[in-house]
């Protein structure tokens, strides 16, 4: 409890506070470090929320911070469909992506090695979303009956020009 109260008082307190001075954020990249590590001397606090959310609207200002919370209500929705489909991958994603967003309150789980796995998994995830045979089997189905028609009418074919001769 300890630590989370620390980090309301003297990390998501002054940062919540530099959003608030900084609408449109502060910045990504080595840029904004350098405003936040200006306007922490000032107020005497380390701006560094340990927060993904909070982080992310610090950099980018309220309108990223809204888009970054509705992308992750998105890809939550898209797990969630996907683990009807394909159910072992869609759960793992969808567990993987609580688990990201509960390490999200207290550090940064996106930014790093961390977070490539996660972003890769995720596109993967997404793209499995869109392959007919995980949405309907009889897509599966038509495409080996398919196959098999095509093999039937090149033997037949075989046949015919083999009886000729």
């Amino acid at each position: 409890a300890g630590s989370i109260n620390d980090r309301a008082e003297n990390k998501w307190g002054p940062a919540l506070e530099m959003i608030k001075g900084n609408p449109l954020g502060v910045g990504i990249g080595y840029g904004s470090q350098t405003i936040a590590k200006t306007e922490a001397a000032q107020s005497g606090f380390l701006v560094q929320p340990h927060n993904e959310l909070i982080q992310k609207t610090l950099e980018t200002g309220y309108l990223g911070g809204l888009v970054f919370l509705l992308f992750f209500i998105a890809l939550y929705k898209d797990f969630l469909k996907l683990s009807s489909i394909e159910r072992s991958f869609g759960w793992a994603m969808l567990s993987g992506t609580i688990a990201f967003w509960l390490c999200g309150m207290v550090n940064l789980p996106f930014c790093g090695a961390s977070g490539l796995v996660y972003w890769s998994l995720a596109g993967t995830a997404l793209a499995a979303k869109n392959i007919p045979v995980l949405h309907d089997k009889s897509a599966y189905q038509n495409a080996i009956d398919a196959d098999k028609n095509n093999n039937l009418v090149m033997q037949s074919e075989t046949c015919a020009s083999g009886n000729r001769e």
